[in-house]
C-alpha cells in the first residue's frame, strides 16, 4: 500500500490501519509507505525498513513493544534518548536526520546483529531444502530492461491519451 493514511484525519487512519492489521493476523504480509505516523498507527507495524536518499538501509527489522528495538538500536548508536510519552517515528526521524548527526547510518546498519541476522536468514531461506521456501532468482529484476522501457512507455502514453488537453496546453507552454 503507498501511503494508505494519506489525507485522512488521525481517526481515519487509524481506523485503515485497524484493518490493514486484521489482513496481517490473517497470515498475509502487508507492506506499506507511509509518512508521518501518529504514534498509535506506528505501533501498529510489527516491522520496519528505514531507507534514507538514494534507497540505502538505516534500518531494517522488528519495532518490538512499543517500539523498543527501534529505540535501542538508535540509541546505541548516539541518538538522543527518547523521551517519555514522545512519538518514536518522530524521534526516530529526528535521530538519525539531525544536521550535526556524524553517524553513517548505512555503514552503522551493515555492522550491525540486524544485518547479519537478516543475511543468516536470507542465506538460509536460499538453502532451504523445502522446495516452498527456498528463493532463487535469475536476474537481480524480474523482466529485462527493455520490457521495463516498453511498459514505462505505454505507462506514460496511457496517461498523456487520458488528459490531451493538459498534454496541449504543456506543449504550447513549451513552445
Amino acid at each position: 500500500l503507498d501511503e494508505p493514511t494519506s489525507g485522512l484525519d488521525a481517526r481515519g487512519a487509524l481506523v485503515i490501519m485497524r484493518a490493514m492489521k486484521k489482513i496481517a493476523e490473517t497470515g498475509r504480509t502487508v507492506c506499506a509507505t507511509i509518512h508521518q505516523p501518529s504514534a498509535a498507527v506506528f505501533e501498529m507495524f510489527d516491522d520496519l525498513l528505514l531507507l534514507k536518499r538514494g534507497g540505502e538501509v538505516v534500518f531494517f527489522g522488528e519495532l518490538g513493544d512499543e517500539s523498543c528495538n527501534l529505540v535501542e538500536y538508535f540509541e546505541e548508536r548516539g541518538a538522543e534518548p527518547i523521551e517519555h510519552g514522545e512519538n518514536p517515528a518522530a524521534w526516530m526521524f529526528r535521530a538519525y536526520a539531525r544536521p550535526d548527526n556524524e553517524t553513517d547510518w548505512k555503514e552503522s546498519f551493515k555492522q550491525s546483529p540486524q544485518f547479519r541476522a537478516l543475511n543468516e536468514t536470507l542465506d538460509a531461506l536460499k538453502e532451504s531444502p523445502d522446495e516452498s521456501k527456498r528463493i532463487q532468482c535469475d536476474t537481480v529484476f524480474a523482466t529485462s530492461r527493455g520490457t521495463q522501457n516498453v511498459l514505462m512507455i505505454r505507462r506514460v502514453l496511457k496517461i498523456m491519451a487520458r488528459a490531451p488537453s493538459y498534454n496541449l496546453a504543456r506543449l504550447m507552454i513549451a513552445v
